[in-house]
């Protein structure tokens, strides 16, 4: 019969130890996730088509316990949204207000006072802000959902610093930019004088508007340049892009981008693209302006 050492005996004893340290921390660890494992997410599904969601974004929705979004999100992705609690999403009054902290634009528009100085848009957000964090503590995993790529154009990044005790996440999602990209078929850096973009909204042709990022600024270099026109008529931004830019320069309208049936694009030079829009009738609302030698690439 062999003879075993003390040496041995207390090795073994502390390894059986050991092991019984590593699975009490593993259950406790476990029961910790379980607990304290919510999460908040600001979520893009995409823009246009239902179809331009992203398999990460329908991943943390169809975790979601609360979600807050547009009441037609049921219909839309009744598989994702079935059994969640539904809240609607925050004022884009909230928007406005931490814009008016910065400026006096918020997508576009000069602010009126009025919209930012109300109380209500406090307590709104003292609600929403009470809500998500109530809910994160509780384990429970919170999204809210926007259309086009949350960090592009998109109104609701200030939950980023609201809720930033609560580590939030943002899952990024197909923009308008990129749909409209898609619909010219054409790289947006890779034209002939220029191979740089820039991304504006114009906010120069509204009154009032004070900044450094004017299109004559802009336009020094001849970069392609993306307009977001929320707010922007077509007539008056030609008008200021033909002074820096030559008549010849191509631009593009695209219309709707993103949904495959109504999804169009209108081309010109900045000598034509009034005219030629006019004959078509008015504009959607839901359009991007594109000028650049990159289109003729």
């Amino acid at each position: 019969m062999p003879v075993i050492r003390k040496p041995a005996i207390i090795l073994l004893i502390s390894t059986l130890i050991g092991c019984l340290a590593v699975a009490i921390t593993a259950t406790a660890t476990s029961g910790t996730e379980a607990t304290h494992g919510g999460r908040f997410y600001l979520v893009s599904v995409g823009c246009g088509d239902a179809d331009n969601i992203t398999l990460k974004a329908m991943k943390v929705i169809k975790a979601s316990d609360i979600i807050f979004g547009d009441a037609d999100l049921k219909t839309v992705y009744p598989d994702l949204m079935a059994e969640k609690q539904i809240l609607p999403k925050p004022s884009l009054k909230i928007h406005k207000y931490f814009q008016s902290l910065k400026g006096e634009f918020a997508q576009g528009a000069k602010i009126k006072r009025k919209e930012v100085s109300n109380a209500a848009i406090q307590g709104e957000l003292d609600r929403f802000v009470r809500t998500v964090t109530d809910a994160v503590k509780a384990g429970k995993i919170v999204s809210l959902l926007d259309y086009g790529d949350p960090c592009i154009y998109g109104p609701y990044i200030w939950t980023m610093k609201v809720l930033e005790a609560l580590d939030p996440v943002i899952i990024p999602g197909v923009s308008s930019l990129n749909a409209a990209n898609a619909a010219l078929k054409r790289g947006l850096t890779f034209g002939r004088a220029a191979h740089s973009a820039i991304l504006t909204n114009a906010a120069e042709l509204k009154a009032g508007y004070n900044g450094m990022d004017t299109i004559e600024r802009m336009a020094t270099t001849r970069s392609s340049m993306v307009v977001f026109t929320m707010f922007t008529r077509l007539t008056p931004l030609v008008e200021r892009l033909s002074r820096y830019y030559p008549g010849d320069t191509p631009i593009a309208v695209v219309i709707n981008a993103g949904y495959a049936d109504k999804e169009r694009v209108v081309r010109g030079t900045l000598d034509t693209i009034v005219a030629i829009v006019e004959k078509q009738g008015a504009l959607s609302f839901a359009h991007l302006i594109y000028v650049g030698d990159f289109l003729n690439s």
